[in-house]
């Protein structure tokens, strides 16, 4: 067994010195074949050598670290500017500071902000203080008031006066209120769930304005256009009415036939030509009314049946007996459009003494003969002093021509139309 190990003075010194393991060490170390049969053998004639210490572990025990080399402290961010700038340019310049050169933290004195324009700080500088190389200078968190005011002069540096801007108010407003846009925000939001969204009262009233404005221009105009429209009526009425009464040649009488709608205007005149009393050469106008009213134009041409085309193109019309053997009829008309009035004195041609009736009803015909419907009519061509006429060639003898462009003549004998053209170049020459 190990306690019964003879030791020499030599190992006892060694085992003092804590160079030889312990017994329990031993215990642990010596190799068990079978349990409970853990034997040392003495061997008087060779020493106990013990075993070599085991190495000793020392843990959390860390490695020194190499320090680095210690490099050159600049006071100022200019030093460090001037010292790198003629290795690295560009935005190598920030990282490679930021990397290799520490910056002595220099305390500086905070300096009041003033209300003069500085110049634009160097880049540098600006992107040195943005890594962390230079700090800040140090802000007071309350301001003085005269420091936070914000004093705006009136003039520029031209010296001409400066514009103030809508946006300029709402941010001086802001700071001298000590409030932020999102405290503006936040108090909006508010509003807006108490009271409800706002509403603009200023752009209503102008939507209204313009909704009044509209309404009452629309009304105007509605009236304008009615009383236009009145106007022209009766214009148009009193100017047909004065063009029947203006006489287009020179009369020697003028009388006014009353026409009855009971009686056919043609028949009317008629009886009248029959029972007028006037000299050799002598013209009568008639003026036709209608309760006291003078016809229209159109009116009257509507009662002899002329064709629509034709009442449409007549502007005047006078009608009258011309005395010459006996009361010869004619009618002058004054049209806007020749073609269209010759187109349709031809549509009438065969039709023309079924219009005019008794007006231009030959003598040698009584009443009664002419009861039934008129035979239709043939009209030809003839020169009279230098004029184109259209005759008719059966016993209902009419005739007509353009005497002018806008003037045509109807009558019923050669002497009529004559008498017509002298008294025009009369007119005419005066």
């Amino acid at each position: 067994m190990i306690d019964e190990m003879e030791i020499d003075e030599e190992n006892k010194k060694a085992l003092v010195d804590n160079t030889l393991p312990s017994k329990d060490e031993l215990l642990l170390a010596a190799p068990t074949q079978e349990p409970h049969s853990l034997m040392v053998v003495n061997t008087p004639t060779q020493p106990i050598v013990p075993p070599k210490p085991l190495p000793v572990i020392e843990k959390n025990v860390e490695k020194p670290i190499m320090q680095a080399p210690s490099l050159p402290k600049f006071k100022t961010v200019e030093a460090l500017a001037k010292a790198v700038s003629s290795l690295y340019t560009g935005n190598a310049v920030v990282e490679a500071t930021k990397k290799i050169f520490p910056v002595a933290k220099v305390e500086k004195e905070v300096e009041k902000p003033t209300l003069q324009s500085t110049p634009a700080a160097n880049p540098f500088e600006r992107s040195a203080r943005e890594i962390g190389l230079e700090e800040e200078p140090v802000r007071e968190k309350n301001p003085p008031p005269e420091i936070n005011a914000i004093k705006q002069s009136t003039e520029t540096d031209t010296g001409l006066p400066r514009v103030r801007t809508y946006a300029n108010d709402i941010s001086t407003e802001i700071r001298k209120r000590n409030t932020t846009l999102t405290s503006i925000v936040g108090a909006e939001q508010q509003r807006t769930i108490t009271e409800g969204p706002y509403e603009d009262t200023v752009a209503i009233t102008k939507r209204a304005n313009r909704m009044r404005m509209f309404l009452i221009g629309s009304v105007f105009l509605t009236a304008i256009g009615i009383l236009s429209l009145g106007a022209a009526f009766v214009f148009n009425k009193q100017t047909n009415i004065a063009t029947s009464e203006r006489l287009l040649i020179p009369a020697n009488h003028s009388r006014t036939v009353e026409y009855a709608p009971e009686e056919a205007l043609p028949i009317t005149l008629g009886k009248i030509k029959d029972s007028a009393t006037l000299n050799l050469g002598e013209v009568e106008a008639f003026i036709i009314t209608k309760n006291g009213i003078p016809l229209r134009t159109d009116d009257i041409l509507g009662l002899f049946g002329a064709p629509n085309e034709l009442v449409r193109n007549a502007r005047s019309v006078m009608v009258g007996v011309h005395a010459f053997d006996r009361n010869q009829p004619f009618i002058l008309i004054t049209v806007s459009a020749y073609d269209h009035a010759f187109d349709a004195m031809l549509s009438w041609e065969t039709r023309m003494n079924e219009g005019l009736g008794n007006f231009f009803r030959p003598s040698s015909l009584a009443p009664a003969s002419i009861a039934s419907t008129p035979p239709a009519l043939i009209f030809t061509d003839r020169t009279i002093k230098n004029t184109d006429v259209r005759e008719s060639q059966l016993e209902w003898h009419i005739m007509y021509a353009f005497l002018r462009p806008d003037l045509i003549l109807i009558t019923t004998n050669e002497s009529t139309l004559r008498e017509v053209i002298t008294r025009l170049s009369l007119q005419s020459s005066k």
